[in-house]
């Protein structure tokens, strides 16, 4: 499911350089962007709609990152709509370990929906995906070059 070559390589790169400038405003991304010892893994998936078995993918992966205090930046290139974001969360809410749901508002409320998503660790502890894309329904400071999810 990874894809190889030129593509890849810029996918990586690309998505690496925007986090270190802390366009998302998240300072725990950034700051694991910028480690010299590479504290954030780029992994670029491909064929995640199709894929039958996403989450078992992902969680061997996950889990060796939890286990290395690092954090996994799944980049999805050919995922480039809403529906196609929505298809992705839909294929690893179904994963043992992810949740997914609908979140309130804070302040101003949209006809836009919120979506929190979460994975749990080896340990117990559930944490917070952060979801980037290229839409214009994300808030600015998620809006990347690619469709990812940082964990």
């Amino acid at each position: 499911m990874t894809d190889g070559g030129e593509r890849e390589h810029v996918a990586k790169q690309l998505m690496t350089a925007w986090l270190r400038a802390n366009i998302t405003g998240c300072l725990f991304a950034t700051r694991f962007a910028k480690e010299a010892t590479g504290h954030i893994r780029p992994l670029v998936l491909t064929g995640a709609i199709e894929a039958t078995h996403l989450p078992q993918q992902l969680d061997p992966v996950l889990r060796d990152a939890a286990a290395h205090s690092e954090a996994i930046l799944a980049i999805f290139p050919d995922l480039r709509t809403p529906e196609d974001v929505a298809r992705l969360l839909d294929s690893l809410s179904r994963g043992e370990g992810w949740t997914c749901r609908e979140l309130e508002w804070k302040e101003h409320a949209r006809e836009d929906i919120l979506i929190g998503l979460g994975w749990r660790t080896p340990t117990g502890q559930m944490t917070s995906a952060m979801g980037l894309a290229p839409l214009g329904m994300m808030p600015l400071t998620r809006r990347a070059p690619y469709t990812a999810i940082a964990v």
